[in-house]
């Protein structure tokens, strides 16, 4: 009877720790993968050899998907902050872009009335005449 507990607690360990592998695999966080694993083993290791209530088989499964949750629940939070973080970035390079555009459209529409100033007052184009084009007679 008590074989059957502890296969029945090992396949629910194992159940319960495959998907918080292939998380962490996803995740790319190698690492705590490999120290998680050997954290695991060696609790079941430990339990195994104290020959121990199956109560602390279940409390040693479960620890590992507890913090492994808890990991990735701080790194999806990190990454949701950096993408938020990104995209307020993003919105204010669009908002001064914008901003840049409607400046250089009216730089644009001021030098297109000026313009037609330029080829229509007599005066403007005295002062235009005196002011930026200055010939050279003699070498004529």
């Amino acid at each position: 009877m008590n074989e059957i507990n502890d296969t029945t607690l090992l396949i629910m360990g194992t159940i319960l720790i495959i998907p918080d592998v292939y998380l962490l695999m996803v995740f790319k966080d190698i690492k705590v993968v490999i120290a998680g694993l050997i954290i695991l083993i060696g609790s079941q290791v430990a339990v195994f050899a104290l020959h121990v209530d199956p109560y602390w088989h279940v409390m040693a499964l479960l620890l590992f998907p507890i913090i492994m949750i808890g990991y990735m629940t701080v790194k999806i939070k990190q990454r949701i902050n950096a993408a938020l973080k990104r995209i307020a970035q993003l919105e204010e390079e669009e908002r001064q872009e914008k901003e840049r555009e409607a400046r250089k459209e009216k730089i644009r529409a001021g030098a297109a009335e000026m313009a037609d100033l330029y080829r229509t007052d007599p005066k403007l184009k005295e002062l235009n005449d005196f002011v930026g084009d200055y010939r050279d007679d003699d070498s004529v």
